[in-house]
């Protein structure tokens, strides 16, 4: 189940290699989902009303999408890096053993 959206959803489609789906919604958002997880990948905020449609580039780096706003949009989808590098930013500092780093690949700086 894909919660997030704080209205209806317009639309949904599968990436390029299935492994995400964009939402379009009246809520004036398009987010991305991990189809596996069924979590928030990314939020795409800035329409000044609903999202009608949200469609992936053919190569799945980019998404596009239109509003009622009578907009297009192009966002880039954020790398898996963009994904750890907010999450630092938002969750308090901890340093991380040797064995978790590992297990997340972080490298030793």
């Amino acid at each position: 189940m894909l919660i997030g959206h704080e209205d209806k959803d317009f639309s949904a489609h599968f990436s390029p290699d299935g492994q995400q789906i964009v939402t379009a919604s009246f809520d004036q958002t398009a987010r991305i989902w991990d189809v596996a997880s069924g979590e928030e990948r990314a939020v795409f905020a800035g329409h000044e009303a609903p999202v009608s449609s949200a469609h992936f580039s053919p190569d799945g780096q980019q998404v596009v999408t239109a509003s009622y706003d009578q907009t297009a949009r192009i966002w880039d989808n954020p790398s898996i890096k963009e994904l750890i590098e907010r999450a630092k930013k938002r969750l308090p500092r901890q340093a991380l053993t040797v064995a978790e780093k590992k297990r997340f690949f972080i490298p030793e700086n």
